[in-house]
């Protein structure tokens, strides 16, 4: 597994970004396991490349988290429609075993 030294960066001009890493989409019981969508690819980079890499990055890098959040029904009329997921106040809009700290920047996406 590669570290931030690995990679050789510095935090001069970048930044991590942490996108999507929600209950909804990685946490048993919510949204993508009630679909019975895969979820195993997701869990293996969470668990084994993006905690060790955010935990390498501390204090090294800006840390950015990013996460959906919407209204109900707001997607009904997709092709493909998820009108229940990442709901504004639930907890499966919520991060998924990852801990901001003060330093991070959070920035929520509600469209």
């Amino acid at each position: 597994m590669k570290t931030l030294d690995d990679v050789l960066i510095d935090g001069k001009d970048t930044a991590l970004m942490v996108i999507d890493v929600v209950n909804d989409i990685c946490a048993d019981g919510f949204i993508y396991s009630q679909k019975g969508w895969d979820r195993k690819p997701i869990l293996e980079m969470v668990n084994a490349r993006l905690l060790p890499f955010l935990q390498s990055s501390r204090g090294r890098l800006p840390i950015v988290f990013v996460r959906s959040e919407y209204q109900p029904r707001e997607f009904e009329n997709d092709p493909y429609p998820i009108t229940d997921m990442c709901l504004k106040g639930t907890i499966g809009a919520e991060f998924y075993m990852l801990n901001p700290e003060s330093a991070d920047i959070i920035f929520v996406k509600n469209h």
